[in-house]
C-alpha cells in the first residue's frame, strides 16, 4: 500500500501465496476455456517446489502526486515480495502496459502463452514471471539504484528469529 504525504492510500499491490499448487491462482481462471490453460497448470505447477506467489490487483489512484514515481516504485514489488516471501519465483497477469512497466525490475514476458481477452474484451492480459536468481540482470538501469537501495532498508528492517528453547525463556513448543 502507498500513501501519500497526509496518509491517504493512492496505490498498492497486492500479493497472493505461496502458492501450494496452480488451482490456488487466479490466472487459471483467466485461461480457463481459452487457449495455453494446459502450459499456465504446467508453469505454475511446475515452479511450486521453489516458491511461487502472483502479484494482483495493482493500482495508482489517478490524482496521486508524483504519479510516475509511484507507479515506479509499485513496480519494484514483485523482486522485494520474493525475498520477503522467502519464494524463488513470482509471476503476474495483466495487460501489456501494465507489464511494460513491470518489466523495467525484471519481470519477463511468458511469450508461450498466448494472451487472453481477460477480463473482457477491451484487454489482452499476458503472463510475467520474476526469478530471484535472475532478476537484477533483467532489471532497467534506471530502476536499479532504488531496487538495491530498497533492498537492503527491507534486509535491515528484518526481525531476527528467536529459539525460545536456547535463550531460557521457555520450552519453544508453539513459538517462534
Amino acid at each position: 500500500m502507498a500513501l501519500d504525504d497526509v496518509g491517504r492510500v493512492v496505490g498498492g499491490v497486492r500479493v497472493q501465496g505461496p502458492y501450494m499448487c496452480a488451482d490456488q491462482a487466479h490466472a487459471v481462471q483467466e485461461w480457463t476455456d481459452h487457449p495455453g490453460i494446459a502450459q499456465v497448470y504446467a508453469m505454475i505447477d511446475g515452479r511450486i517446489p521453489s516458491g511461487v506467489i502472483e502479484l494482483k490487483t495493482a493500482w495508482c489512484g489517478a490524482q496521486a502526486e508524483r504519479r510516475g514515481e509511484l507507479t515506479s516504485a509499485l513496480s519494484r514489488i514483485a523482486p522485494h515480495a520474493l525475498s520477503l516471501l522467502g519464494v524463488r519465483f513470482a509471476f503476474a497477469t495483466a495487460a501489456g502496459y501494465v507489464l511494460d512497466r513491470w518489466a523495467t525490475c525484471g519481470g519477463v514476458m511468458e511469450d508461450s502463452i498466448p494472451g487472453v481477452p481477460y477480463p473482457d474484451e477491451r484487454y489482452l492480459t499476458r503472463m510475467m514471471w520474476w526469478d530471484k536468481r535472475t532478476y537484477v540482470d533483467k532489471t532497467h538501469h534506471t530502476q536499479l539504484p532504488a531496487l538495491l537501495a530498497e533492498a537492503a532498508q527491507l534486509e535491515g528492517a528484518r526481525v531476527p528469529s528467536v529459539s525460545f528453547a536456547e535463550d531460557g525463556l521457555g520450552d519453544g513448543v508453539g513459538r517462534e
